[in-house]
């Protein structure tokens, strides 16, 4: 009787916090969509709300949270860009993170890759959308900044998305830690 009480506990309290942190990260996504300026930081905003779940309940109670916020932030707002970084590139990659870091501890560059990879198929995805649904690929064919092709400008967009990941990497690294050893025992120290 004891056991069933605790596992509702549980259930109940990760239900709670999944759709607390989903509703945080719809919040910070519409405010992206609002903000046009802030799409890509409202994104990287939401996706510590997956962060934190994934680092207090594990993977599943993530994956909730990000699917819910994913699918609320698109019925809000369909047409927000933040949403597309939310789904197709920001808002999983915490996760993917941490379970790569765990999983290849030893074997950094293998590490950096998975990551690279991950990361360059997401904004690959986001660049094919826009220059599909929006015909910037007719316009790109027409676009040059000064002796730069169109080509060249889309290797600097990926150079300069690369450099984000590193920073982004590094980010959810010393975010994981802060929370994880100060920020955690503040708010659920009842837990």
């Amino acid at each position: 009787m004891k056991k069933k009480q605790n596992k509702n506990k549980e259930l109940i309290q990760k239900s709670a916090f999944g759709a607390v942190f989903s509703a945080c990260a719809c919040a910070l996504l519409l405010i992206g969509g609002i903000f046009e300026i802030l799409d890509m930081t409202a994104s990287a905003l939401a996706s510590l709300a997956v962060l934190i779940t994934y680092l207090e309940f594990g993977f599943s109670t993530a994956l909730s949270v990000y699917a819910v916020s994913s699918i609320l932030s698109f019925i809000l707002n369909p047409v927000a860009t933040s949403n597309v970084y939310y789904i197709l590139l920001l808002g999983y990659f915490p996760v993917a993170k941490l379970i790569i870091d765990n999983k290849f501890k030893n074997i950094r560059p293998l590490r950096a890759l998975l990551k690279f990879l991950i990361f360059n198929i997401g904004c690959a995805a986001i660049l094919f959308i826009f220059f599909k649904l929006t015909g910037a690929d007719k316009i790109m064919q027409e676009f040059t900044i000064g002796a730069l092709s169109p080509r060249y400008v889309i290797i600097i967009i990926f150079a300069l998305l690369n450099l984000f990941l590193v920073l982004y990497d590094r980010m959810i690294s010393v975010l994981s830690v802060l929370y994880i050893r100060v920020l955690r025992r503040r708010f659920l120290s009842k837990r």
